[in-house]
């Protein structure tokens, strides 16, 4: 399994498992929802500053 499939699966089970929609967590990233809906499909990463 590569980093993005791995990425993208864990976004999407804490998603699907918490109370955090894909608006909330673009708000508080300082991206686009767009941007998250990439990460849950794996289209792409999220860089490391968005991640700490």
């Amino acid at each position: 399994m590569n980093g993005i499939t791995k990425f993208c699966e864990r976004l999407n089970e804490c998603l699907k498992y918490s109370d955090v929609k894909q608006t909330d967590l673009a708000k508080a990233a300082g991206v686009s929802k767009q941007c998250i809906s990439d990460y849950k499909s794996g289209k792409s990463l999220p860089c490391v500053e968005i991640c700490i």
